[in-house]
């Protein structure tokens, strides 16, 4: 679980620490690493404010279901192997704030990234209420 209340740097450092700790064990071998990353593509400030987030959803209606160009921590991921294109799928993961709120964003904060794995079949589970992230799952085999 990436810190909420940050900004996207500072959620790439700690993807970072956390995937410097995977390779200590790991030595580069294959992997799987996810979990709630917070990927909202702004800063906790800025998400708090409606009006923004609709600006910012207009102008890129994909914004919060694929962060990949407001969050740095992809980069890490992909500077250290990983790979998570085939074990994603562009859809929000959690329904915080829904709450019947016409200007509710659905966003995607949870992330399965693989190394060294053939990644298939990924899909976003609804919790039906018993989380307010839905579970995400992937198949994967060696190469």
């Amino acid at each position: 679980h990436l810190e909420n209340r940050s900004d996207a740097a500072h959620r790439a450092q700690q993807l970072e620490a956390l995937l410097r700790a995977v390779d200590g064990r790991a030595n580069g071998g294959p992997a799987i690493v996810g979990g709630d990353c917070n990927t909202s593509g702004v800063d906790f400030v800025e998400l708090a404010d409606r009006a923004r987030v609709r600006a910012m959803r207009m102008e890129d209606p994909t914004r919060f279901t694929w962060p990949v160009a407001y969050e740095p921590l992809f980069e890490v991921a992909q500077a250290y192997g990983y790979s998570w294109t085939d074990a994603n799928v562009a859809a929000p993961t959690t329904e915080h704030d829904a709450g019947g709120r016409p200007d509710h964003v659905p966003i995607r904060l949870d992330w399965l990234f693989v190394r060294g794995l053939i990644a298939r079949r990924p899909a976003v589970v609804p919790a039906n209420g018993l989380s307010d992230h839905h579970m995400i799952s992937v198949g994967v085999r060696l190469p």
